[in-house]
């Protein structure tokens, strides 16, 4: 299934403008969604350009889209969370991430990586940093990097199996059902998952994203 949205304007790169009725937009959501003021604001997850075409229509599958507003009236912004190309991938192995301006938890985790998790773990919270602007702490009992000031993320360096396993707040049913790795029920309210690759990192910050919703 498909949603396709005729006439919509580029306000900017990643920023997109159309007109989309309040009753549609609770089609896509949860139901948990604020709302407040006139315009609604939606999040489409790993958007490619090459979807809009020259009509100004873009076309997404429901899973991709999580909504963060649902206002009052047909005014709605898109924001375009765009897909990591293989190129970038490159490119972020090729660079070394720069720790200066990573608060002092994060810094830790970055050092704690071994080195065949290290571009994998720089990538995740480089991008996770993008959204969230809090600091990872270092719990010394579970070995585990606990997202403050609200703890709706945790990861674990697992270097047995070259993995990070990360917990998120929200049970398994919560989240997109086209994700790439299985996702499982963890402590009481919360879900835990592991990565690997790479590849796997835009579905994880999706993951993450969803999870400080809820």
């Amino acid at each position: 299934m498909k949603v396709t949205i005729d006439g919509t304007t580029e306000l900017k790169e990643g920023v997109i403008w159309a007109n989309i009725s309040p009753s549609d937009i609770r089609l896509l959501s949860d139901q948990s969604n604020k709302n407040v003021g006139e315009t609604s604001i939606i999040s489409l997850a790993n958007y490619e350009d090459k979807k809009r075409d020259s009509k100004n229509r873009i076309s997404f599958s429901p899973n991709a889209a999580t909504v963060i507003n649902i206002g009052s009236t047909d005014k709605t912004i898109i924001l375009l969370d765009k897909i990591i190309s293989d190129d970038d991938n490159k490119k972020v192995k090729e660079v070394k991430p720069n720790r200066e301006f990573y608060k002092k938890g994060d810094k830790k985790f970055l050092t704690d990586l071994p080195e065949y998790l290290e571009d994998l773990g720089s990538k995740l919270l480089k991008t996770v940093r993008q959204h969230f602007k809090g600091e990872l702490i270092y719990k010394e009992t579970s070995r585990k990097f606990v997202e403050s000031p609200d703890n709706f993320w945790v990861v674990k360096i697992q270097p047995r199996d070259r993995s990070l396993r990360l917990t998120v707040r929200g049970v398994p049913n919560k989240f997109p059902d086209d994700i790439k790795f299985e996702i499982k029920p963890d402590m009481s309210g919360y879900s835990t998952f592991k990565i690997s690759q790479i590849s796997e990192i835009k579905d994880a910050v999706r993951v993450i994203r969803k999870a400080s919703q809820i």
